[in-house]
């Protein structure tokens, strides 16, 4: 499997970990916190992949 096929699974699968997140009921703030830091990771490694893939190209 391609480097870029698994990063992709592993950003859906952070995504959907997120959103699993925000649709629970009343977070306490240290998952509100924890959920911020998935997000923020998940935003760097969607840009990490998009300009490896440009660096190819």
């Amino acid at each position: 499997m391609s480097i870029e096929k698994k990063s992709l699974i592993s950003t859906l699968k952070t995504t959907k970990k997120a959103n699993a997140a925000s649709s629970a009921p009343a977070p306490e703030a240290s998952h509100v916190i924890s959920k911020r830091s998935k997000m923020t990771k998940m935003t760097k490694r969607s840009k990490m992949t998009k300009r490896a893939k440009v660096a190819r190209a």
